[in-house]
């Protein structure tokens, strides 16, 4: 990980040579992004299991608009599923490719 590497460890040390008032606070922030990435990778292994059930349903897209226009489900609330569900997966598909 970046904030264990030797730069930040020599980083730390001259700092903890010259007694500096910044150690506290660097070693609190480099704490709190060790954390953070813990998080962002626990993140990344959720998305990753969803990018292929998200895929399926991005290409339904036609098919589940058809269906709705079809049937002429009017409800606000199925309406409103189906379009967070697709803005999500789209969003995930561009997260996915971006990488």
């Amino acid at each position: 990980m970046i904030v264990s590497g030797s730069g930040v460890l020599q980083v730390v040390a001259i700092l903890e040579q010259t007694r500096s008032s910044y150690l506290a606070t660097f070693l609190s922030l480099r704490k709190a992004i060790q954390q953070e990435a813990v998080v962002a990778e626990d993140n990344l292994k959720f998305l990753q299991c969803l990018e292929q059930p998200c895929r399926t349903l991005a290409s339904a897209t036609a098919k589940v608009h058809r269906l709705y226009t079809d049937t002429k489900i009017k409800s606000q609330h199925i309406a409103l599923s189906s379009h967070t569900c697709l803005t999500c997966c789209n969003l995930l598909l561009r997260w996915q490719t971006a990488a």
